[in-house]
């Protein structure tokens, strides 16, 4: 399929008030990638709400670029999506990225292995968002990254590369704010996050945080957000 193909079976979905990726859009190892990159569960498919036809663009260059509509994912609801599509030279489609709330989400095929380790820790995340349960690595994670972080010491290995990076250019005001806070001295569980991030309550010696950390399909940390009290 085309990218010009596509974008016309989208508008006849869209007919319809929604787009839903299905197989009449993507292979279904694709389809089965991205429930997984959503949470959606096994065999479940990602629905674009309130899509026109006219929100679906012509292609332009090596990409077919939709941001309409509002999706229900990570358990929160009416959620803008980005989706871009991209094909190979044999017209197949092989990638899909999505931004969620600022957020790019890559969606490359991947192999069975990859496959099997992403839907492993879809379904080990959704347990722990329904049943909010932490990790239990999370704590000792958490504590070893801003200690390591106030001494200006990080332990980059522990981190994703992308995560790494973004951690080695904020370093130097993060080591001065988390550092300034003194000497952490209690964690506490808050929640788990419709991300499936586990926020906990930072005490340190002179104010208390709230630390959303998440970790990778592969078990390396791949976002941590700071908020105040």
């Amino acid at each position: 399929m085309t990218l010009t193909a596509l974008a016309e079976t989208l508008r006849k979905q869209a007919q319809n008030g929604a787009i839903v990726l299905n197989e009449d859009v993507l292979a279904g190892a694709e389809l089965d990638h991205i429930a997984a990159l959503f949470l959606l569960g096994t065999g479940k498919r990602l629905t674009v709400s309130g899509v026109k036809p006219a929100d679906v663009p012509d292609p332009a260059g090596n990409a077919l670029r939709i941001a309409a509509g509002t999706v229900s994912v990570f358990g929160a609801n009416n959620v803008t999506p980005t989706l871009v599509f991209t094909l190979d030279d044999k017209g197949a489609a092989t990638a899909i990225r999505h931004q969620i709330n600022g957020r790019e989400r890559p969606g490359v095929r991947a192999d069975e292995a990859r496959t099997q380790q992403v839907m492993a820790s879809v379904e080990a995340t959704a347990k722990r968002v329904k049943e909010q349960k932490p990790r239990a690595d999370t704590e000792g994670a958490m504590r070893e990254l801003l200690t390591g972080i106030a001494t200006g010491q990080p332990n980059y290995e522990r981190m994703t590369p992308s995560f790494a990076d973004l951690t080695r250019q904020q370093l130097s005001w993060m080591r001065d704010f988390i550092g300034n806070l003194g000497a952490i001295k209690k964690l506490t569980f808050n929640r788990v996050g419709p991300e499936g991030g586990d926020v906990y309550d930072v005490e340190f010696e002179k104010d208390t945080l709230h630390v959303d950390l998440r970790f990778s399909d592969d078990n390396r940390i791949d976002y941590v957000r700071l908020l105040p009290n």
